[in-house]
């Protein structure tokens, strides 16, 4: 609360259908916060919530099955009116999902699941650059060291863009990518030229 140096909880979750575990950020569109949870849900597997600034009340945007993702880790982006994310698991093949949301509907569209030649287990939020979307995976693509992928937003068309050695490139990003000035920025937590001890990248589509 302004000027009292206290927090106040705004929501507390049950950790039932209201999901449970929020491991990521918040964004805000509108009047109100949308979040993650890694947890909980009707199904066990992870929901987006939506929560009121004004009133503190809480709404399950989406409950994940297991078939469209399970465990979301990753904060939401918001483009052109819909929430983007992805999953940790879940999906197809049980190694994640690129999904999008209709955050008034809580209509849930799967753009794609991830079968581990084109990376799985996707951590990090997704950031939009020239009308495209841009993520990483921790695993998966042509080393298991993990990816970066380009995502159409509204087709699901999905291309791998680099898949990490795990040398000198780096292995296993989990961390979200930022754009500077028309250059993506991110970082490994594995690889590099010495110790194994991680590496920051950049890449200019």
């Amino acid at each position: 609360m302004p000027g009292t140096g206290l927090a106040t909880v705004t929501y507390s979750f049950a950790g039932n259908k209201d999901g449970q575990t929020p491991a990521a950020g918040l964004i805000r569109v509108g009047d109100s916060l949308y979040g993650t949870t890694a947890g909980g849900g009707a199904s066990g597997r992870g929901t987006v919530f939506a929560i009121n600034l004004a009133t503190g009340v809480e709404r399950v945007v989406h409950a994940f099955a297991g078939s469209d993702g399970a465990q979301p880790l990753s904060a939401l982006t918001y483009v052109g009116g819909r929430l983007y994310g992805t999953t940790f698991g879940g999906g197809a093949a049980g190694s994640g999902t690129v999904f999008s949301i209709d955050p008034a509907s809580g209509t849930e569209t799967v753009l794609h699941s991830f079968s581990g030649k084109d990376g799985a287990n996707p951590l990090a939020a997704l950031v939009e650059l020239q009308g495209q979307l841009y993520g990483s995976t921790k695993g998966g693509g042509a080393g298991g060291f993990g990816t970066l992928f380009r995502i159409d937003s509204e087709t699901g068309n999905l291309k791998t863009v680099h898949d990490f050695s795990g040398g000198s490139d780096g292995a296993n990003p989990a961390a979200p990518l930022i754009n500077a000035g028309g250059i993506l920025f991110g970082s490994t937590t594995r690889g590099g030229s010495s110790s194994d001890g991680g590496t920051v990248f950049k890449f200019q589509p």
